[in-house]
């Protein structure tokens, strides 16, 4: 593969130099950048520079190839290269413990990126950090105190204006730096724990025959059923893709004639589930994207002696939120029972499922807890003939007051704790324009195809998503672009299912404006060179 100059394309690996070759090739960067750049030290004929704290500098280096091009370096031994430009250095410096000096930060002119700088140097503070180091100190040329300042929590302006050098201190305490501590997940999972569930992983467990298991396991029924205004509550240990099995067998028993309608991959899922059930149904699909046509849904209804219907709320797959009360007003007009995938939704979104007769959804996803625990949520009552697994038979959950077969209190808790933060009304609001937010950027840029919230899903044309996936993760930010439906697709997902405050939520978005702002205008304005954009930083 080529990027758009002919090039071929690499991927850009972060790693320590070991051999004389890429020691010799740091050398050569280190003249280019210190002697022909920024004239700090004599040529030389050799133009090779070798450090002067060569010996016990501990090194990073990014590779392309066999190729450098670019490195950083650090070393904790005193005295600094700023000892000897900064009478009383210790002065400026913060309270810490362990100190390094972070030198040579560079990077190749042909491979000259904001995004190849960054990387490096993130990678080298979550090298600091297990090295056991809490600051930093760097200098560097005054031309870039933009980039620097993005990176330093402070930088002594006041010192740099009364002593007119070359460089500028700046000070990183790494505790609080952005660089290994801000990690933002919008992916589709799994999330990353708010720290009330994380909280849960360190109690022991106890019997799921225990009164206390008991008493939360009916704290969080009762929660479910007041903020989804439904009649029961039953937890099984699986995925969302159980629920949905549960869900199903309780439809087999009416043994009647039904549709299941389909506008995605996860639509196709559940026709797929439904079909090893030999239950006796239609199918409505719309392509990808599409929303449902509520006249054609009106007429399939009334031509096939109807009695059920089956659909996702969210399909995932592109992100559609199919209109659930259009929906619920088209079967009740027929009399038709309802049953809903929920799973994306639910926690996600406010929603009210008192008009559907099932629905599902799972610990991960919206409710932010850990996954494996199944949800279904119901307003009829359930129905066994002894022919259902037991591990899927609500009826025998009924009789057992919820809870049949073993079930880990730890999941428990943690479903509890991520619903309290999840599911009110703040919580919502805040997503919702978080939402908003993403949908407006996504379509400064043309990335969506899709005109949808929640779920974004971005689907270049003639490139591959995953080196997409790749780049933001580079940034520190996680997406979704490894499932098979997404490869095959060649797609990549953005979603907001996990919790965040505020500031979290705002860090991540200013962080998705700076990636796309820098992959665009680093090359091209046009907007429509994206993808290849992507493609050639992956080079730098």
């Amino acid at each position: 593969m080529q990027n758009l100059w002919g090039q071929p394309l690499f991927m850009i690996l972060i790693t320590t130099p070991c051999s004389d070759h890429e020691f010799n090739q740091i050398h050569r960067l280190n003249y280019k950048t210190f002697v022909e750049e920024i004239p700090q030290h004599p040529a030389n004929a050799a133009r090779s520079l070798v450090d002067q704290f060569h010996l016990k500098n501990k090194w990073l280096v990014a590779k392309e190839g066999d190729d450098i091009c670019g490195m950083i370096c650090y070393h904790v031994e005193r005295p600094f290269s700023l000892d000897s430009k900064i009478k009383n250095l210790d002065e400026f410096l913060p309270p810490h413990q362990h100190l390094a000096e972070v030198r040579l930060l560079a990077v190749d002119q042909r491979a000259r990126k904001k995004s190849l700088a960054y990387r490096l140097l993130k990678e080298l503070c979550s090298l600091l950090i297990r090295s056991g180091v809490d600051a930093a100190v760097i200098s560097g040329t005054t031309r870039q105190l933009p980039m620097y300042r993005k990176w330093a929590s402070s930088l002594s302006d006041h010192w740099l204006d009364r002593r007119k050098l070359l460089t500028s201190p700046c000070i990183l305490p790494l505790a609080n730096s952005g660089m290994i501590s801000k990690i933002i997940n919008f992916s589709t999972g799994p999330l990353q724990l708010p720290k009330e569930v994380r909280n849960c992983l360190a109690v022991d467990p106890v019997s799921h025959r225990s009164p206390e298991f008991q008493y939360l396991f009916d704290q969080t029924a009762d929660l479910f059923k007041e903020k989804f205004c439904v009649k029961d509550f039953y937890l099984l240990s699986g995925s969302g893709t159980l629920a949905n099995e549960a869900m199903i067998q309780q439809i087999r028993m009416s043994r009647q004639k039904g549709l299941i309608m389909s506008n995605g991959e996860f639509g196709n899922r559940l026709i797929r589930q439904t079909n090893t059930s030999q239950l006796d149904f239609i199918t409505y699909r719309e392509s990808t994207g599409h929303h449902f046509d509520m006249g054609l849904l009106k007429r399939m209804i009334k031509e096939n002696s109807l009695h059920w219907i089956l659909f996702c709320h969210c399909e995932t797959s592109s992100g559609i939120i199919n209109d659930l009360q259009s929906i619920i007003c088209t079967y009740t007009e027929h009399h038709l029972k309802s049953y809903v995938d929920c799973i994306i939704t639910v926690g996600a979104m406010d929603i009210n499922l008192s008009g559907v007769t099932m629905a599902t959804a799972s610990s991960g996803k919206g409710l932010s807890g850990i996954a494996g625990l199944a949800i279904v949520l119901s307003n009829t009552d359930v129905l066994s003939d002894g022919s259902i697994p037991n591990c899927m038979d609500l009826r025998y959950y009924q009789e057992q007051r919820g809870i049949p077969f073993t079930i880990s209190s730890i999941l428990l808790k943690s479903l509890m704790a991520g619903s309290r933060l999840k599911l009110n009304a703040a919580s919502f609001r805040r997503t919702e324009d978080y939402a908003r937010e993403i949908h407006k950027i996504l379509k400064e840029y043309d990335l969506l195809p899709y005109d949808n919230f929640h779920v974004f899903t971005v689907a270049p044309t003639r490139y591959r998503a995953r080196e997409l996936g790749e780049h933001l993760n580079a940034y520190g930010m996680v997406s979704s672009y490894q499932s098979d439906y997404l490869e095959k697709r060649n797609w990549l997902q953005l979603a907001l299912f996990g919790y965040y405050e505020d500031h979290q939520q705002r860090w991540g978005i200013n962080r998705l404006k700076v990636v796309l702002e820098d992959m665009i205008t680093q090359r091209s304005k046009i907007k429509g060179y994206f993808f290849e954009l992507i493609l050639s930083l992956k080079k730098v």
